[in-house]
């Protein structure tokens, strides 16, 4: 993991305004934080697939790995793998007269797609001939790196915001379920 995005709580200031609640404090906390969490994770994938012009999102969505908070340990993070990603996982990824190209504008001329000569795997790639002869190849990927950092910079202060938001309602959901009244 490259990137990191840590989300810790300071429970005293919280906890003193809900004293009363001590029981449901610690379970809303940490759920308030994932969702927290998983809605920026949405948020970054969404960001992140837009701005490095990749398609199929899912390519992005595999490279994040979220971290949840317990009653426990009341500390959530989002973490993404900012490796290029090949272009032949992209869609649309073709031959072309000229070169390959895929979805989202990315157009490589002279780049041609092939079969890995690995016995049995049949893997394809897009390549590209570092000179006029036949070797060495340079396998073609498409950077995330920038467009991940920027967008997880950016997400940061929104994952905080949101947990503010949400906190009380999960204590007082927590708290009248506890208690007996829905």
């Amino acid at each position: 993991m490259a990137q990191l995005v840590k989300m810790t709580l300071d429970d005293s200031r919280w906890r003193s305004m809900f004293r009363a609640m001590d029981s449901a404090w610690e379970p809303a906390a940490s759920s308030a934080m994932n969702k927290s969490i998983a809605k920026v994770r949405t948020q970054v994938i969404r960001e992140t697939a837009s701005e490095a012009k990749v398609s199929p999102a899912k390519l992005i969505r595999r490279r994040l790995r979220t971290f949840k908070a317990t009653a426990k340990k009341l500390r959530a993070g989002l973490g993404i793998l900012v490796r290029p990603i090949p272009l032949i996982r992209l869609s649309g990824a073709r031959q072309t007269r000229s070169g390959v190209s895929a979805r989202g504008g990315h157009s490589h001329p002279s780049a041609f797609i092939n079969t890995a000569r690995s016995p049995g795997t049949g893997n394809k790639q897009v390549y590209r001939r570092l000179g006029k002869s036949r070797y060495p190849l340079e396998v073609l990927k498409v950077e995330v790196k920038e467009a991940a950092e920027s967008a997880l910079a950016a997400k940061i202060s929104a994952a905080r915001d949101h947990f503010v938001q949400i906190l009380p309602r999960e204590v007082l959901w927590r708290a009248r379920r506890q208690h007996g009244s829905r």
